[in-house]
């Protein structure tokens, strides 16, 4: 099984409209929510090339039983540990004629304990892991050097 790690993973959400317009009230027709972050579309690529994929990361709230619901909808394995706090939204607005502006929200903070947490439940995971990858901002709380305890 490949694993990817999403540290922060996010809901996703693109509005599309025509023109954006400062301080003017936007009526958006379509509205895309996903699960996202780098991690996540990682795992949903090795999903689409058939591959046996794993995704773990810190899920929270309604937002991250969202993307726990999106995931196993895709045939990805949820291996995603879940917190006291709420996932975060990503905000995409595609405007005048392809723009994109961005609103994104920093994420949850992760409580020691959920840290080392995470961490066990990684150290059983990586048994059965053949490939494993590490992507995407660290929510607030994890030190620095997250990355290099995962490695």
């Amino acid at each position: 099984m490949i694993v990817t790690i999403t540290p922060n993973p996010a809901v996703d959400i693109t509005y599309q409209i025509n023109q954006l317009t400062y301080d003017h009230v936007h009526r958006v027709n379509q509205v895309l929510k996903t699960a996202g972050g780098k991690g996540i579309n990682v795992a949903r690529v090795l999903k689409q090339l058939e591959e046996n994929v794993g995704a773990m990361g810190f899920v929270g709230g309604a937002l991250g039983n969202f993307i726990q619901a999106e995931i196993r909808k895709q045939g990805i394995k949820d291996l995603f540990m879940t917190i006291r706090g709420e996932t975060r939204n990503c905000i995409a607005i595609i405007h005048d004629n392809g723009q994109q502006t961005e609103i994104l929200e920093s994420g949850p903070n992760i409580l020691r304990r959920e840290g080392d947490a995470f961490l066990d439940l990684y150290t059983k995971v990586i048994q059965e892991a053949t490939l494993i990858t590490i992507s995407g901002s660290l929510p607030e709380g994890l030190d620095e050097t997250f990355y290099e305890t995962l490695l």
